[in-house]
């Protein structure tokens, strides 16, 4: 078994890689936009967010299912919120400073998770939409839960957390086709929105719910043939679909954009998690000790890619020069994200172990 690996579950930190080198290549067609067609290929960035929405909502359910299996109360969900925060936050602030410093530009958005709905502010750290769509579904789900619970006066996981997962999947999606006359461009007005696009990770917590009840039926083999000819097939129709219906620069509000995409997409990353619950544990093999180095600072690299390729791509006049800046960029993507991972992010998450007494780990 690998270093580190004691707490990590390996099917969930291949998910992760998958996600943020999806996420990495789409962007990365940023060096090559002036010289090919590269519209078709900007889907595996979408894909990627969507995927790591779907992972997010999986994992923070198996959270909100250990503690909503006792009496739910507020000092639960106090830790819950502390726990993610520490992990999040600090990476992010420190981000969002630099950024502030350089563009000479300070936006209050960005401290209350708000930019979202300001499509020019958002634009000087554009990554962060998903970050924000995330750390409010972290603020209000474990509240809705606690609320159903006071209302019915039933506590535990067997009403609170179904009609919880219930109301985030249903209410986004009514509200997205409430929208679809909507006149602004899909990208900043629906895909981007907070209040439209919870529903994404709420489909991650929905698999945790399944998989706490029939955790035997998502390691036997019909499963894993079934699903993976689902992710084999449906990866090629979501691509087609959103290469038919979608330009991510021009796509107006639809029926098919609002309505029937997301469902399929979040449907398809929840399904593309569930096939990886499979493969857990580490074992000595070269390909694993990547998986397991990309998936740890797959967050700084999220938060600092985009902003690194903007830079480089400035100079990629030729297509030569496209790939070269591109793969220079790549490498200081890789070099900054490690040293904030391990300047930043880890301190703080032996931190918030030490203040919770609880190993970090993605284990289910």
């Amino acid at each position: 078994m690998l270093p580190q690996t004691q707490y990590r579950h390996l099917g969930m930190d291949i998910v992760r890689t998958f996600a943020i080198l999806s996420v990495l290549v789409g962007h990365g067609l940023i060096f090559f936009a002036t010289f090919y067609h590269v519209d078709q290929i900007i889907f595996l960035a979408v894909f990627g967010v969507e995927l790591f929405f779907a992972l997010s909502g999986f994992l923070i359910g198996n959270i909100l299912i250990k503690i909503s299996e006792k009496t739910l109360n507020f000092s639960d969900i106090l830790q819950f919120w502390i726990r993610r925060w520490m992990r999040t936050i600090p990476l992010y602030l420190f981000i969002v400073l630099l950024i502030m410093l350089f563009n000479d530009k300070f936006y209050f958005s960005y401290l209350l998770f708000t930019q979202n709905y300001y499509p020019e502010q958002l634009k000087d750290f554009p990554v962060s939409w998903s970050l924000t769509i995330e750390e409010w579904f972290y603020l209000i789900f474990p509240l809705l839960m606690l609320l159903i619970s006071k209302v019915v006066n039933k506590r535990k996981s067997s009403f609170n957390l179904p009609l919880s997962i219930t109301l985030f999947i249903v209410i986004p999606l009514l509200l997205r086709y409430l929208s679809i006359d909507n006149t602004e461009d899909w990208d900043s007005s629906i895909r981007k929105q907070i209040h439209l696009r919870p529903d994404g990770i709420a489909y991650g917590v929905l698999l945790a719910y399944l998989y706490d009840r029939y955790k035997e039926s998502f390691i036997n083999e019909s499963f894993t043939i079934v699903s993976g000819g689902i992710l084999t097939s449906g990866f090629i129709v979501l691509w087609w679909l959103f290469n038919q219906n979608i330009n991510m620069f021009s796509a107006q509000p639809s029926l098919f954009n609002n309505v029937i995409f997301y469902p399929l997409i979040n449907i398809y990353s929840t399904i593309f998690v569930a096939y990886f619950i499979r493969f857990q544990n580490y074992s000595a093999s070269s390909l694993q000790k990547y998986i397991l180095f990309i998936s740890l600072i797959s967050y700084s690299l999220y938060l600092v890619h985009f902003p690194i390729y903007i830079w480089f791509s400035k100079y990629a006049t030729t297509p030569l020069l496209a790939f070269l800046y591109l793969a220079i960029s790549i490498i200081f993507i890789i070099v900054i994200g490690a040293i904030l991972y391990k300047s930043i992010e880890k301190p703080f998450i032996d931190l918030r172990n030490k203040w919770t007494s609880k190993k970090v780990t993605t284990h289910i």
